[in-house]
């Protein structure tokens, strides 16, 4: 049997089941019933027609003879069908589901005579934000995320994990984030997803260049080519009559300049340029 109870503001919870009242203010012995979680055989239909329920609803009825309405009613279709029952008859209802659980809805019922579900249910709803230490291990962990990545799109990490957290937990600023879910808090700025996109935004960064440093290196390749034509021409056939030993290195060195700088022009006309 699952016997948990809660509380709600305008009717009494037990188990998740809100115990709804009529216009008499009988409550619903079908909603005791399912609060209970038990068979068919602990149906209020069951209850009332044992000897113990019908001479206490005999010895409320002739205690109520002027009321204008019973201590129990079975409604049958409409908008609010169930067995609706006077108080008395809604706890000895529970007490023959088991004594347990009787004690526990008799106490609930009390609370909510007395007005203390109104004052729990203010108390739950009263901010209990991040305590000034746990904000900081917040940062803390924020920071040690972000510094990791490289430097081009921190700033951007910051702003995405801050937002996310804002998101997730339904707040304007993470501060507000509720006191009771700092380790849920903890474990999503360790777990948010910061590879990835962020790491190819940085690598786009790191490639991107601004006019003078796309000027700068046209022009490098626009000098290692007259590099290579003078060597061509002039150098290599001189060094080659001197039957010098540094010809062939020579050669080799400004041979490997030429592709390097072909294969930079070709990166230079498609490079952007930084924002």
């Amino acid at each position: 049997m699952n016997t948990s109870i809660s509380t709600a503001v305008s009717h009494p919870v037990i188990a998740g089941h809100e115990i709804t009242t009529d216009e008499h203010g009988r409550f619903n012995l079908n909603a005791i019933h399912r609060a209970s979680d038990t068979g068919q055989t602990k149906r209020p239909s069951i209850w009332r027609a044992t000897k113990q329920a019908q001479e206490l609803i005999g010895e409320l009825e002739d205690q109520s003879q002027n009321s204008g309405f019973g201590p129990i009613e079975a409604r049958h279709g409409g908008k609010s069908p169930g067995t609706f029952a006077h108080e008395l008859l809604a706890i000895s209802y529970a007490g023959w589901i088991s004594p347990k659980f009787q004690l526990q809805v008799n106490q609930v019922f009390l609370d909510h005579r007395m007005g203390r579900l109104q004052q729990l249910e203010q108390q739950q709803a009263l901010p209990n934000p991040l305590t000034p230490a746990h904000q900081r291990e917040i940062q803390k962990a924020v920071a040690r995320r972000c510094q990791s990545l490289p430097e081009a799109v921190r700033r951007n990490a910051y702003q995405s994990i801050y937002r996310h957290l804002k998101d997730r937990f339904e707040v304007g600023s993470y501060k507000d984030i509720d006191e009771s879910r700092y380790t849920e808090a903890l474990g999503a700025v360790q777990s948010f997803d910061l590879q990835g996109d962020f790491l190819a935004r940085a690598e786009e960064a790191a490639l991107a260049l601004d006019a003078d440093d796309l000027g700068n290196l046209r022009a490098m390749c626009v000098h290692a080519q007259w590099v290579r034509r003078q060597w061509e021409m002039q150098l290599r056939p001189a060094l080659a009559m001197l039957s010098s030993p540094a010809a062939r290195e020579l050669d080799e060195h400004i041979g490997a300049l030429m592709l390097l700088a072909q294969h930079l022009q070709r990166k230079a006309e498609a490079l952007p340029e930084a924002a």
